[in-house]
């Protein structure tokens, strides 16, 4: 964690911005900053094409919090470390496909000293259950005990799962007093397509889905971190520049100008992110990935894919009024908006 964010942890942060069309309200809670989706009760998705794939997604009657970023290798060295001693295989014990982390011995891992920014690569790779337990973990303020693990804003356990269970073979709804938790995929779209403050003419005075992230209906813009126009790692199909990392190793925040309308970071690349949504077959992941190519273009808020190479971006309840203090700060990106 930088020094800035160490001084604010446990915070609420409110970063006014005369770059987007309303402040956003933050809070930073086990290193992550959240940012607040209100609007309760806004429309869902209308539909797209003869199927009307997609119609009804984003409609939320409740104010949440979403993560501005998906978890990175740091935050996941900390629980992997902390918490795989509980494991019978503690070697193997939620061990991305794909992160900035190596293992040095059974249940020890650290960041690898070949990659820049190690810390802030995303972790991918993971299944649902893997990311329940994780939720348990933060819920319960970071406890090392198989319960704290099993139980909170998910009960595993009640299931009959174990820490070595290898994933879930049904959904498990999250329960009703998660403070940290896996978005559904209503609460992702909503936070990635969903804008407030513009209008659709279909619709006057009730905000407007882009059909792409960061506020506009066009295809971000794939290229590495500084190229002209690049606005994401997700679809890239060349080498890099000299000195520049490959795709998979670019961090977490290489794009500050790529923002959605509610100010989150790394909605397309870095990741494809699991959400709660079960097929029967597997949970519904949305974004690009990192390299991945962009045929399928899993941006587009009618799109979807599996959650094989999956990574987290946690959602979170709304503390409580008066529960934390607050600090004002200022709000260092200008992100780019295209209609």
């Amino acid at each position: 964690m930088d020094a800035r964010l160490a001084l604010v942890s446990g915070l609420a942060v409110f970063l006014a911005s005369s770059a987007l069309a309303r402040d956003l309200r933050i809070t930073v809670e086990h290193g992550y900053e959240f940012v607040t989706i209100d609007a309760p009760g806004n429309r869902g998705y209308e539909g797209f094409g003869h199927f009307q794939w997609g119609e009804g997604w984003g409609a939320v009657d409740y104010t949440y919090r979403m993560a501005r970023s998906e978890v990175g290798t740091g935050e996941w060295l900390e629980f992997v470390n902390s918490a795989s001693r509980l494991s019978s295989n503690p070697f193997l014990w939620m061990t991305p496909s794909q992160w900035g982390g190596m293992f040095t011995a059974p249940g020890s891992a650290q960041l690898r000293p070949d990659i820049e920014h190690a810390a802030r690569i995303p972790v991918r790779g993971l299944n649902f259950l893997q990311f329940a337990m994780y939720c348990n973990w933060l819920h319960n303020d970071k406890q090392v005990t198989t319960d704290a693990l099993l139980t909170g804003a998910y009960d595993l356990a009640g299931d009959g799962y174990t820490v070595d269970s290898p994933r879930l073979t049904s959904l498990i709804e999250r329960e009703p007093d998660a403070r940290l938790w896996i978005p559904s995929l209503d609460e992702w779209t909503k936070a990635v397509y969903f804008d407030p403050e513009a209008e659709d003419e279909d619709f006057p005075g009730e905000g407007r889905y882009w059909l792409n992230p960061y506020g506009s209906d066009e295809v971000p813009t794939p290229g590495y971190p500084g190229e002209d126009g690049a606005e994401t790692s997700g679809g890239i199909n060349y080498a890099p520049p000299p000195g520049e990392p490959f795709t998979q190793w670019i961090p977490l925040g290489a794009y500050p100008d790529s923002q959605t309308p509610w100010g989150l970071l790394d909605a397309s690349g870095g990741a494809s992110e699991i959400t709660s949504y079960y097929t029967g077959n597997y949970f519904l992941t949305k974004g690009l990935e990192a390299g991945e190519a962009g045929t399928s273009n899993s941006d587009r808020i009618y799109e979807g894919t599996s959650d094989a190479g999956a990574g987290l971006r946690l959602a979170a309840a709304v503390p409580s009024p008066g529960t934390l203090p607050f600090l004002l700060i200022a709000l260092s990106a200008t992100p780019r908006r295209r209609r």
